[in-house]
């Protein structure tokens, strides 16, 4: 209660939050009613003397408590003290426990959530792969190669770099399926591809084309780099020993680009130097006019 006379305090015990308040009654049983105010004594003390309605929250041997403060005032308005009540309340002890268990499964679900985004982003990353490779030899494939010409025609305009491009087939590949089958040719195709990359540079972007057509887009690299390269891939396809068949030859056209002409005239000109090396004899290199 509220500071009161001398002569009365005698008859009252005062109380842990304050010495200027004292217990008329007290009435609460099996709970240390003085242990308990003594550790919320700090949160109490600075709002007793407002004399507005305030409670808080205890929790003694596993129980949660509520204390409860309402404020005693006379018929002019007058703060005399507090109506203290401590009733046990389950519902915080429920509250509590559904805080724990709706963190737990938050987490559970942001896990899942990850995981599930992880499967999702790896399968949009394989089926992008799927969706831009040739299966049968690992290589980019056509509609690859088409986004990358694009994009580095651009790159070499505006930078006035140069960019070469190389088309090549492999010399009478029909013959190889009509005298083998199909699966030593499909075995040909995949060596190719394992000698081709072998040769290219980092740089250098390999597709296959199509069939037994590939092509190597070689960015930063000038007409005398691009025969250089081809002669060099002539050169190694001819030397190495490919299964089943042994000795397998290529034959290669060669263009560098031109301002202002279109990818499509780009391949164009590269392929019809492959036609010259064909009309040529075969297992040679020539350069598009």
């Amino acid at each position: 209660m509220q500071k009161i006379k001398s002569r009365e305090i005698r008859s009252l015990i005062p109380t842990e939050f304050s010495k200027e308040f004292y217990y008329e009654n007290i009435n609460v049983k099996k709970l240390p009613i003085g242990l308990i105010n003594k550790n919320i004594r700090e949160k109490v003390y600075k709002i007793l003397n407002k004399g507005k309605p305030f409670s808080l929250v205890y929790k003694y041997n596993g129980d949660y408590y509520l204390i409860s403060f309402m404020p005693i005032k006379t018929i002019n308005n007058k703060f005399l003290g507090y109506l203290i009540s401590y009733s046990k309340n389950k519902a915080f002890e429920i509250v509590q426990k559904s805080f724990i268990v709706n963190i737990i499964l938050s987490a559970l679900i942001s896990l899942i959530i990850g995981i599930l985004a992880y499967i999702l982003f790896r399968d949009m990353e394989r089926f992008k792969h799927l969706a831009e490779t040739d299966r049968l030899t690992g290589l980019f494939n056509k509609g690859k190669f088409n986004e990358v010409l694009k994009k580095e025609i651009e790159r070499a305009k505006r930078y006035k770099r140069p960019l070469s491009l190389i088309i090549f087939d492999i010399d009478h590949f029909k013959r190889i399926n009509d005298t083998y089958g199909h699966k030593v040719g499909d075995e040909v195709l995949r060596e190719l591809a394992k000698v081709i990359k072998s040769i290219i540079r980092k740089t250098d972007f390999v597709v296959r084309w199509g069939g037994e057509e590939f092509v190597i887009l070689a960015p930063e690299t000038d007409l005398d780099g691009a025969l250089k390269l081809a002669e060099k891939l002539r050169q190694t396809v001819e030397k190495h020993q490919f299964p089943t068949v042994k000795n397998v030859t290529i034959s290669l056209g060669v263009a560098q680009y031109i301002d202002e002409e279109t990818p499509e005239e780009f391949i164009i000109r590269a392929d019809m130097a492959l036609y010259k090396a064909k009309e040529n004899g075969r297992n040679r290199v020539e350069v598009a006019n």
